[in-house]
């Protein structure tokens, strides 16, 4: 990758000096190592090791979790926060281990649409809650990057499992808590 990387940054040499580009292949590959190591992460894993029972039947809300992801489109990327919300149905999870979810999926090349289907799906197979919530309020520069007038423009997606499908008032009290 860093000889392709070398062959398309020596087309603009004449504006860059050769120090600048001298280390720019290496730096661009060790960055995108690193924007895409969810390949080699099991999300699943994560919920699954920090699992522990409850007699909690309550929503449970994690909200305004801050993401990165690449766009599997333009490669640039998007970005926004991502709120969680399950039911438990005998088992709860630790926190760092949602975020640790979300980023596993993240990292990897992304629409928003699958972002939002995956943590919803990884969360209702592993856990498997009375309900689940995900909703991604994010910004994507391959958009903004094209048209100016659409540098505001956030896109909101929601993917919602069992109780938060099926019952209005558990969705309205998620909707509730991710809007504030």
């Amino acid at each position: 990758m860093q000889k392709e990387i070398s062959n398309i940054l020596n087309n603009y040499k004449t504006h860059l000096s050769d120090e600048v580009l001298t280390n720019t292949p290496r730096r661009v590959s060790e960055s995108l190592e690193f924007m895409l190591s969810g390949y080699h992460q099991n999300a699943s894993e994560f919920v699954q090791n920090s699992m522990f029972e409850s007699k909690c039947d309550e929503m449970v809300c994690m909200q305004n979790i801050n993401f990165h992801s690449l766009c599997e489109h333009h490669l640039l990327p998007f970005f926004g926060t991502i709120s969680i919300a399950y039911i438990p149905n005998n088992y709860i999870v630790g926190f760092s281990s949602l975020i640790k979810t979300i980023n596993a999926y993240a990292k990897r090349l992304q629409t928003q649409e699958n972002l939002c289907l995956q943590i919803a799906n990884c969360l209702n197979d592993t856990l498997q809650p009375k309900g689940v919530g995900v909703i991604i309020k994010a910004n994507h520069l391959c958009m903004q990057m094209k048209d100016s007038t659409s540098s505001q423009a956030n896109i909101t997606t929601s993917s919602l499992r069992g109780s938060f499908k099926t019952n209005a008032s558990t969705r309205a009290e998620f909707m509730q808590f991710a809007n504030s």
